[in-house]
């Protein structure tokens, strides 16, 4: 007998639960398949695993944050297809929250720590003066949608759950984030702005200190990381200097996918494995510029090391994929009058194979200033840069 698929919905209690209806718990959703669609049954969500969802299986997905689409398919044995979707848009994990000043701009000072969930709404400008002291909570301790000013003390989420969301702006100018699931998440609609501070993650579950989907700009600060530290997921990275560490073997300091880009200039990155530009859907591209590195590069990456006459350029060929490089590379002044494809030398560095280049100001007509450099692989273009020379 057909039955097409069958999608029901429960509560944590093992009651039904309807969508029209609010909750702060998970919400389970089962899927039931009829007999005769026997071929390539899947359950999917959106979001991220393990933190908006978790998958058993075929059958089981448990949703656990807001604004989430579950969609279950099945086909039959000649290839048609049934496709079903559901959507939990009524998730509120987080507590009634205490935080909601009156006045579009505010200072707040903060005079003891204090144990609660805090939303700065969208149209608020606060600066939040934590004063040495510490907030913590159960769940996500800061949800900041409007634009927020954070100074000094701790803020701390002892479970699963992330310490800060940054869906608005945010300036980091002082203090400490500490978090065991990814300490301080920075969505696809959020500007981060790090002048300053430490962004801290303990936990043991795959996550990071900082997870970048919108636009990061770190100028200063330390990201301290017992697994991932920086991950630009999608997001934008600029980072200019302080220092970014991986204390994990087998994580990085600075991981870059989903066709994120990170660009990193002047800062320390430390760690057994340092920096890695992974395939995970879809490569992203990073760039290192004159950075302190103490551990293993791998994937696709560009770096470039200042010298007295010009500048090194190195592209990392971690898959042994290329049997030429070049790295034409001209002067802002005047255009590409001086224009010289420099043919890349092969080699080992930071554990990686790389193909490299002496950029030499006497091979551009002494000039100094913006340097442009593409890079080649075997005939075709990758990626390119601009480097300002002395």
């Amino acid at each position: 007998m057909d039955l097409g698929i069958v999608v029901m919905l429960y509560k944590e209690s093992g009651e039904i639960y309807s969508t029209d209806e609010w909750t702060n718990k998970d919400v389970t959703v089962t899927a039931k398949y009829g007999e005769n669609l026997t071929q390539n049954r899947k359950m999917t969500c959106t979001g991220i695993n393990k933190i908006d969802y978790e998958i058993n299986g075929i059958t089981n997905a448990i949703v656990k944050t807001n604004n989430n689409t579950v969609t279950v398919t099945a086909e039959d044995i000649a290839g048609n297809k049934i496709e079903k979707t559901v959507t939990i848009d009524k998730i509120d994990k987080l507590k009634p929250n205490t935080f909601i000043p009156t006045s579009t701009a505010t200072t707040i000072v903060l005079l003891e720590n204090t144990s609660e969930s805090i939303i700065i709404p969208n149209g608020k400008n606060i600066t939040l003066n934590l004063n040495n002291k510490t907030i913590t909570s159960t769940e996500t301790t800061i949800q900041n949608l409007g634009t927020l000013t954070l100074q000094g003390g701790t803020v701390n989420s002892t479970s699963n759950y992330i310490s800060l969301q940054n869906e608005g702006t945010l300036n980091f100018e002082s203090g400490t984030v500490v978090g065991n699931s990814w300490s301080l998440h920075n969505k696809q609609s959020g500007i981060f702005n790090m002048i300053g501070g430490e962004i801290i993650y303990t936990g043991t579950g795959n996550g990071s200190a900082i997870m970048n989907e919108g636009n990061f700009n770190m100028s200063g600060g330390t990201i301290d990381s017992q697994e991932h530290g920086l991950v630009s997921r999608g997001g934008t990275s600029t980072v200019s200097g302080g220092i970014i560490e991986s204390k994990s073997s087998s994580h990085w300091a600075v991981l870059t996918d989903t066709k994120g880009l990170a660009n990193i200039y002047n800062t320390t990155i430390k760690g057994t494995n340092s920096v890695y530009n992974s395939l995970y859907n879809e490569e992203g591209k990073t760039r290192i510029f004159d950075c302190s590195i103490n551990g293993k590069v791998y994937g696709r990456v560009t770096e470039a090391v200042r010298t007295s006459t010009g500048y090194f350029v190195y592209w990392y060929d971690a898959y042994t994929e290329a049997t030429t490089v070049a790295f034409p590379t001209w002067t802002n002044n005047n255009g590409q009058d001086d224009l010289a494809w420099h043919n890349g030398i092969s080699t080992t560095r930071h554990g990686t194979k790389v193909w490299y280049y002496s950029v030499n100001k006497s091979e551009h007509k002494n000039e100094t200033g913006l340097y442009f450099t593409h890079i080649y692989i075997n005939g075709t273009f990758y990626d390119g840069f601009s480097y300002s020379v002395k």
